[in-house]
């Protein structure tokens, strides 16, 4: 019934859900669960997923506010930046979805965009360094825009 509390969903069932769904990524599903296990217990509640996925669904039209929810899955301790290897996992795999580059190719571009816009693999980057990064290259950009 309607009344029954829903239950908790852990992250290899979250997994699970995943896999069947398509092949994400694995490191992108685990941040996205972290994004809805809001208070850090190792679970989050059915309803709250899939509220939270509709919704992240219907408002990600924007190109800033795919790039905002994306930045918020990768900013684990939420002190507003976020690795640059994180960048990196987000870049290749909105890469291999997006176009037809063999991972050699996609780590290229990778490196092509550090390299042009000054930024070391040991950096941390702030929100708008990293929509610096993403509108530096128009093959990245148009992946985001397809959201």
């Amino acid at each position: 019934s309607a009344d029954e509390p829903t239950p908790d969903i852990d992250i290899t069932q979250f997994l699970t859900l995943f896999q069947e769904l398509g092949s994400l990524d694995e490191g992108f599903v685990r941040n996205l669960f972290n994004l809805y296990d809001v208070a850090k217990e190792g679970k989050v509640n059915f309803r709250e997923m899939v509220f939270g996925l509709y919704k992240m669904l219907n408002t990600t039209k924007k190109f800033s506010d795919c790039l905002r929810l994306v930045f918020h899955m990768y900013d684990r301790d939420l002190d507003g930046k976020i690795y640059c290897e994180d960048v990196r996992d987000v870049l290749k795999v909105a890469l291999a979805r997006s176009t037809d580059y063999d991972p050699g190719m996609i780590q290229v571009i990778c490196l092509d965009l550090f390299s042009n816009c000054n930024i070391s693999m040991d950096t941390e980057v702030n929100f708008e360094k990293l929509v610096q990064i993403i509108k530096a290259s128009p093959t990245v950009r148009e992946c985001f825009a397809e959201v």
